[in-house]
């Protein structure tokens, strides 16, 4: 018992004590934060992109098929591997009969990242042909050519924006925003559908390759400002982005209800 007391009177044996106590003390309080941190991302991410019943958010991209002319024509003219008229950046012929774009799939990627890496929610991909143009549901689509993006732009009467593939047009203040040789611009629209008012409606839409890319770059890295600005509200946005160059991206216009 004396050597006990002794023990629990000694500076030193008190002092790895209260350091001990003090690194579990600071250990939890990290842990608190990042915790808190992580929650706050959350619920600024589903303001965006939606609430935690409609994750994982389902991603869509269109996917192209190689005209078969393109491929007969080789074929006539004995080109060398006309039956493979794919060719890879090492030389090497692929054949495939379906294509996803270069900048759709980037955009894929910037957002899916962001979703996986801040939700911990494993987005799903989808292409056009497995849903069979099913609109209940909630979605991010990308690409000018996707079913989505083109209901949304011309099928249905969205309160932001219209687009010729060449041009995009704010329907509230007119200003309009045409591709050149330099610049593209890519689209960004939030759309709740009157129909299915429970579910939301993203399209990330280029004119110029770089468009789509570019767009879904500056939403993956600047999501706190969207958030900051429109909360959950429908909302589009106009992004100007260098051609090939996706970390240019920057606003330019913008509209809401």
């Amino acid at each position: 018992m004396c050597q006990t007391s002794n023990l629990a009177n000694d500076p030193y044996v008190t002092g790895i004590i209260g350091s001990v106590i003090a690194g579990f003390l600071t250990l939890g309080i990290i842990h608190l934060f990042n915790y808190l941190k992580r929650e706050c991302w959350k619920y600024k991410l589903k303001a965006i992109f939606g609430q935690q019943d409609k994750f994982p958010m389902k991603m869509n991209l269109h996917v192209f098929r190689i005209r078969k002319d393109v491929t007969t024509f080789l074929q006539t003219y004995n080109f060398p591997n006309a039956d493979f008229p794919l060719l890879k950046s090492d030389g090497t012929h692929v054949r495939s009969e379906k294509l996803i774009g270069n900048c759709d799939t980037k955009a894929l990627k910037y957002l899916s990242d962001l979703l996986a890496n801040k939700m911990n929610s494993k987005p799903e991909l989808i292409i056009d042909e497995d849903l069979s143009k099913k609109l209940d549901l909630s979605f991010i689509a990308f690409g000018g050519s996707n079913f989505y993006c083109n209901h949304i732009l011309s099928e249905i009467k969205n309160p932001f924006y219209d687009s010729d593939n060449k041009s995009i047009t704010n329907k509230q203040n007119k200003n309009s925003f045409t591709i050149n040789n330099d610049v593209d611009f890519g689209l960004i629209i939030k759309y709740i559908p009157p129909s299915f008012p429970e579910k939301i409606w993203i399209i990330i839409y280029g004119i110029g390759e770089t468009g789509t890319s570019g767009a879904a770059w500056y939403l993956s890295t600047h999501w706190r400002e969207f958030y900051k600005e429109f909360k959950n509200q429908e909302f589009g946005v106009v992004i100007k982005v260098k051609h090939g160059v996706d970390e240019s991206a920057e606003i330019v216009d913008k509209a809401r209800k």
